[in-house]
């Protein structure tokens, strides 16, 4: 049974945003650039996950049938429309924001940990007002290492003086999960997000949140150790 979380470490696309809107459109803006067809939204949300490389691997593979476009290229063209279109077209997902702000009420430490880049993740959590209740953000270029590896969650853990098993990571990904699984770290999954086909038992999910708002009844029913 999960105990009482020390701190929350929460994913940010596909778990607090659905950025897939700004995601696609710098995309299919990256993609005309090398005279590819473009991914549009659906395929862009089955493909995000992992970070901005394996986005641009997977429309690659998907779109670009010769093999002329080199991924570095297209990647560097993503992340500059991607600046552009950070927060344009996405949204908190439903409650978000009033259920952090309980959380952090609550005094339990947040984190965001991301594989978007750090700057990016920052602009998008103060775009949407919740930026000021995080005690950090780690993006996919803070470390060495980027989910699914550990070293995100175990980072997180020590800059905020907990254990791994007293923080919850809370995502939508196999990514998530991965990185939760290695460090120790109970798993919540969002069953609304970018998960391909994943599930709860798939990913070994400890909890499992249909809407993000479910976190506050979760926190409920825990126990204190």
């Amino acid at each position: 049974m999960l105990k009482q979380p020390l701190a929350l470490l929460l994913d940010l696309d596909g778990t607090l945003v659905d950025s897939a809107p700004d995601i696609a459109a710098a995309l299919d803006k990256a993609l005309r650039d090398h005279e590819l067809p473009t991914a549009g939204l659906a395929n862009t949300r089955h493909w995000v996950g992992g970070g901005a490389l394996k986005l641009i691997e997977r429309a690659l593979s998907a779109l670009d049938g010769d093999g002329r476009a080199d991924v570095d290229d297209v990647l560097a063209t993503f992340l500059r429309h991607y600046q552009q279109e950070n927060g344009r077209h996405g949204v908190p997902y439903p409650d978000v924001v009033k259920t952090l702000r309980t959380c952090h009420s609550r005094g339990i430490a947040l984190a965001c940990v991301t594989n978007k880049p750090k700057a990016l993740a920052i602009d998008l959590l103060q775009q949407f007002g919740i930026g000021d209740w995080f005690a950090m953000t780690i993006g996919g270029d803070t470390l060495d290492e980027r989910k699914p590896h550990a070293l995100p969650v175990l980072h997180a853990c020590n800059t905020l003086g907990v254990s791994a098993v007293d923080a919850w990571m809370i995502g939508d990904s196999r990514a998530d999960a991965g990185a939760a699984h290695a460090a120790g770290a109970p798993f919540v999954w969002v069953s609304y997000g970018y998960h391909r086909d994943d599930n709860a038992n798939t990913l070994q999910a400890t909890a499992t949140l249909d809407r993000f708002d479910d976190l506050i009844a979760l926190l409920d029913a825990t126990t204190a150790d």
